[in-house]
């Protein structure tokens, strides 16, 4: 009997410490739940929200030129093509690098070699063949200019020293991150002004930022093109060529979803 009793204290102690620790979890699951729904865990469909759109733009005037300036051969023999116009790039480069560009600015970005073809009567036969009648050499050099003020004189005197053939020239920013980031931190004011304007409308207040999202910021800037592939360099105006690069516009368009209460 005694043995009986003692077990059964045992059983009762136990029992009740279990249920004390089963009802505390049960307390801190409870509270936790309590505290996400109305903090952190609470899904957007029961929140009452706005979403806004920003815009941001920021102009600046580029300071960096970057072309492509071509050396085009054509002789009947292919090693002669190719020799003339190993000399005329090299002068087109050397050009370049007296006049202050540097080294590094200037990249060769591609090289062709190829046949040129014609369909021609035999003589004998009356059937017309194709025939190769000249080599055609194309060397093509890529230069960045610093200097936007020299860029017209450099490219005039590119093409005098060999260059014939002068494509895609762009003007662009070295820092553009931090006008980015100035045409981005406007659409956020815009947006936010935005936000605030529609909260009071609605008598309502603004409340924690639940989204944003941003696409990619970019900027237009000036492109022009000049084909001189038909012009000697005794043709070339004596004055230099004519450039202006204008200025780019910089842009950001921001979304922003707001808590209101």
């Amino acid at each position: 009997m005694e043995v009986e009793k003692r077990i059964r204290s045992v059983f009762i102690v136990v029992a009740t410490v279990f249920l004390a620790l089963l009802a505390v979890f049960v307390f801190v699951l409870i509270s936790n739940e309590v505290k996400r729904a109305g903090y952190i865990g609470l899904e957007s469909d029961h929140l009452r929200t706005i979403e806004v759109h920003g815009e941001g733009e920021v102009s600046a005037a580029p300071d960096v030129a970057e072309i492509y300036l071509s050396v085009i051969t054509q002789e009947e023999d292919s090693e002669e093509a190719l020799n003339e116009n190993n000399e005329k790039t090299e002068n087109v480069i050397s050009y370049l690098k007296e006049e202050g560009v540097e080294e590094d600015m200037i990249q060769t970005s591609g090289f062709d070699m190829r046949p040129l073809y014609d369909h021609r009567e035999d003589e004998r036969t009356g059937e017309r063949e194709r025939v190769i009648y000249a080599y055609e050499a194309r060397n093509t050099v890529e230069v960045e200019f610093k200097d936007l003020e020299d860029v017209g004189s450099l490219i005039d005197g590119a093409i005098r020293a060999g260059a014939n053939e002068v494509k895609n020239l762009r003007f662009s920013i070295e820092n553009e991150e931090e006008y980015k980031s100035q045409a981005r931190e406007e659409a956020i004011r815009e947006a936010e002004d935005r936000a605030e304007s529609i909260a009071a409308s609605l008598e309502v207040s603004l409340g924690r930022v639940l989204d944003f999202s941003e696409d990619k910021a970019f900027y237009r800037t000036p492109f022009m093109e000049a084909d001189m592939r038909e012009v000697a360099m005794e043709d070339v105006a004596e004055e230099e060529v004519p450039i202006e690069p204008g200025e780019s516009e910089i842009t950001s368009s921001v979304i922003i979803e707001y808590e209101i209460r």
